[in-house]
């Protein structure tokens, strides 16, 4: 069951500082935690998005759309997403990730 204070809310992962450095967002509709949502009756969907240098924004883009949780997968350079209705976590892709090796 997911938390009450993880539903319809925004988690950002990323520091003061790498919010100055990770500045482009990579992700889309998180497919799994989207349906348990609405399973538990909680509207809106699960969005999940990696954080990434600019430099690294190919290689993690590559890694994202690979993955058969994520749908609809976006890039957004700048202010990070929100969502009205539903849950948006911010990972953050540090230099051990898999999209960078």
């Amino acid at each position: 069951m997911i938390p009450d204070d993880k539903v319809g809310g925004y988690e950002d992962d990323r520091t003061d500082k790498q919010q100055d450095t990770h500045t482009v967002c990579i992700g889309g509709r998180d497919k799994f935690l989207s349906g348990l949502c609405q399973h538990q009756n909680n509207n809106g969907d699960s969005y999940a998005f990696w954080a990434c240098r600019p430099g690294d924004a190919d290689a993690v883009s590559a890694w994202v759309r690979g993955r058969s949780d994520i749908a609809r997968v976006r890039q957004i350079d700048g202010d990070p997403p929100r969502s009205k209705t539903g849950h948006v976590h911010i990972y953050t892709v540090l230099e051990w990730h898999p999209a960078l090796k």
